[in-house]
Parts: structure tokens; C-alpha cells; sequence
């Protein structure tokens, strides 16, 4: 999951990572118009999906959206996933034994290109 605000760089984070599981050149841009981009790599599928524009779980169902979490043995790459809640815990929180992580990137402050990555794993919880 990736989170940040706008123009961070989550895409460019996704491209990336898509290019290091031996994908092509992904597609300049996020996948907001079509909300998925599916690829094969040297792991299996990845899907990349942008959830800017779903605005309920409804939205989800109609593009297909659950069956990336709970039917495909694929692995996702998402963006703005938790900006509706309803979805977050409905696609994700039945998968919490799988190994999530959060990548939440922000501007440092200076005005610049610097990043700040903050990486950490969410599902399945530490048992810390």
C-alpha cells in the first residue's frame, strides 16, 4: 500500500518496484483512468491499483477490485488505498495474515525533491 500526498511520488515508488519484480517499462503515470494495470513478472502477476477515484466498495465491485484481494494468487501494488475506510477494511482486513506493507512517502519540507520513506509491515500483526 502506498500512501502520500499528492505528487509524492507514489507512482514513480510503484514504477519502481514493478520494474524490480522484472517488469518492462511500466506506463508513465498511475493507472487512475483505467484504476488497474496488471503485469507479469519474474514473481507472477502484480496489479497496480489506484483507488483515487473509488468512492465506495460498490465503485470496487463494478471494476472487479475484490477479486485482486481474495481469488487471484497475485500480488498488489496500491495507491490511495486508505482514503475510504469501507474499502480498506473490506478488501484488506480479511487478508491480514498475508504480509502487508505500508509505504507512506511525504516532502521533507525544504521545497525540494527529497522524500521521506516510512516503511512498515501491517499484516499479519507483530507479535511483539
Amino acid at each position: 500500500m502506498l500512501e502520500g500526498p499528492m505528487g509524492a511520488g507514489k507512482t514513480v515508488f510503484a514504477n519502481a518496484l514493478l520494474q524490480a519484480f522484472g517488469v518492462g517499462q511500466p506506463p508513465g503515470g498511475s493507472p487512475s483512468f483505467p484504476i488497474v494495470h496488471e503485469y507479469d513478472s519474474i514473481t507472477g502477476g502484480i496489479a497496480h491499483i489506484d483507488f483515487f477515484r473509488l468512492k465506495n466498495a460498490n465503485d470496487a465491485d463494478a471494476v472487479g477490485i475484490p477479486s485482486y484481494f481474495w481469488e487471484r494468487e497475485i500480488t498488489v501494488v496500491s495507491e490511495w488505498t486508505s482514503t475510504n475506510q469501507e474499502l480498506f477494511e473490506r478488501l484488506l482486513l480479511p487478508r491480514r495474515k498475508e504480509k502487508t506493507w505500508l509505504v507512506r512517502i511525504d516532502f521533507d519540507g525544504s521545497g525540494g525533491l527529497k522524500r521521506i520513506i516510512e516503511i512498515n509491515v501491517i499484516f499479519p500483526a507483530s507479535s511483539r
